[in-house]
């Protein structure tokens, strides 16, 4: 079975059913479907890493046959202050315990692209803003 890490900004209160889109507060409506789509998968282990301001610590949850990980970080300002070594400390632990064979950075915006710096593995980065533009241009 391939371990898959996906670092986006993942709506935690999809899980709950608290709120749901735009609405509720959320960038990326899609993420909550495509899990979904993945409850059943036999062939790949998903791991979600969610970069959180509000997480007090480390907390992982298992729903949809995945796990998700919440990892405590500051805001984008101190992290850039920081040169991203909240996150880049958060996804190198969160990549020492899992050890996937793939992670997917979905993404700029957040900075979850800080993961790409320590992992020597297959990796895959979204930049759907960027290409967009790129193509429009």
């Amino acid at each position: 079975m391939k371990k898959i890490c996906i670092f986006a900004e993942f709506p935690l209160s999809a899980i709950s059913g608290e709120a749901s889109g735009r609405g509720g507060g959320q960038a990326a409506t899609w993420l909550p479907q495509l899990a979904r789509a993945w409850e059943h998968s036999a062939e790949f282990d998903i791991h979600w890493g969610i970069f959180d301001r509000s997480a007090p610590k480390p907390e992982s949850i298992r729903f949809w046959n995945q796990t998700f990980h919440r990892i405590p970080c500051p805001g984008i300002t101190a992290s850039m202050f920081l040169w991203r070594w909240p996150q880049r400390s958060g996804s190198r632990s969160l990549m020492l315990t899992i050890k996937p064979d793939l992670i997917h950075c979905w993404g700029t915006e957040n900075l979850n692209g800080a993961a790409l710096c320590d992992f020597a593995g297959k990796s895959i980065l979204s930049m759907q803003g960027i290409i967009s533009a790129y193509f429009q241009t």
